[in-house]
């Protein structure tokens, strides 16, 4: 039920173009996702962790916290700070790239024709 509630909150927080309303609401839904699990992974919750440093609207695991990935929403401004530094960290604690996929969302969804 929080999931549902914290959906339309961001639902309505679009609707009026309130990006921290947006950010608090998939804050929320992260939130129940961790309740709800027993044992969070680690990279998640690094990546979500370096992501609150950064002028965080909100942050939100993708495939239940299981797939290693994170959908990080930031203010512009700071995504190069914050790209260099997540990778840079990441290096350093799992031996590994961090590869980071940087979006900018426009005109909302639409259906495409083929």
């Amino acid at each position: 039920m929080i999931e549902y509630s914290a959906t339309q909150k961001a639902y309505e927080a679009l609707l009026k173009s309130d990006k921290d309303g947006f950010g608090s609401a998939l804050n929320d839904v992260q939130q129940a996702f961790f309740d709800y699990q027993a044992e969070p992974v680690e990279e998640v919750t690094f990546l979500l962790a370096a992501a609150r440093q950064y002028h965080l609207l909100g942050a939100k695991a993708l495939g239940f916290g299981r797939a290693g990935c994170t959908l990080n929403v930031l203010d512009e401004s700071a995504i190069p700070a914050f790209t260099e530094l997540a990778a840079t960290n990441y290096r350093q604690e799992y031996n590994r790239d961090l590869r980071i996929h940087p979006l900018k969302l426009v005109n909302g969804a639409s259906r495409i024709s083929f």
